[in-house]
């Protein structure tokens, strides 16, 4: 009986660990793994609470919200969004963003709750604060004036705070680059 021949194929070979690597996970697994890592350590604890991301596919990122009214409000600060994933997750391939409501997924991780205000005291308001509220003749009227102020402006104080420190989280992640 006569050999058969087999015919060799054309290319190269490639070790298992090299072909596992190229197919699992898949390279959008695993943008879609950072990307839901990313939003709950990176954003305000009020949109986690009302908006997470579902899946990851060809750039465009699902994003859950619990009302329609979160859908709009999310809408509207798409680009506000968008920069922030460029600066804080830049390996993430996210070109676009789809808002649909539904029932939130569950994160694993809570997101991590903000630290109760302390409202500034009435004495540490600014003068223009302090000058308004002598001017309030009813009592009871002007302490729940200044209480609301001193809310106020604990709360734009913490905002400012939060805005200085991911510019300073997107610095960082620039230069390592």
């Amino acid at each position: 009986m006569a050999k058969r021949r087999r015919r060799r194929r054309e290319g190269t070979l490639l070790t298992l660990s090299e072909l596992v690597r190229t197919t699992h996970p898949a390279p959008d697994q695993v943008d879609q793994a950072r990307m839901f890592a990313w939003w709950t350590r990176s954003l305000p604890a009020r949109i986690v609470q009302h908006a997470r991301p579902k899946f990851l596919r060809g750039g465009v990122l699902t994003v859950v919200v619990d009302s329609h009214v979160w859908a709009q409000e999310l809408q509207l600060e798409t680009a506000s969004l968008m920069s922030r994933i460029r600066a804080g997750a830049p390996d993430v391939r996210v070109h676009r963003l789809r808002f649909v409501v539904g029932k939130l997924p569950h994160l694993g991780v809570m997101p991590r709750e903000p630290k109760p205000l302390r409202p500034i005291p009435v004495q540490e308001l600014p003068d223009e604060a302090g000058r308004a509220l002598a001017a309030i003749a009813d009592d009871e009227l002007r302490d729940v004036v200044a209480r609301s102020m001193g809310s106020c402006l604990a709360r734009q104080s913490r905002n400012q705070n939060e805005a200085r420190e991911d510019a300073r989280r997107s610095r960082v992640s620039k230069s390592k680059r």
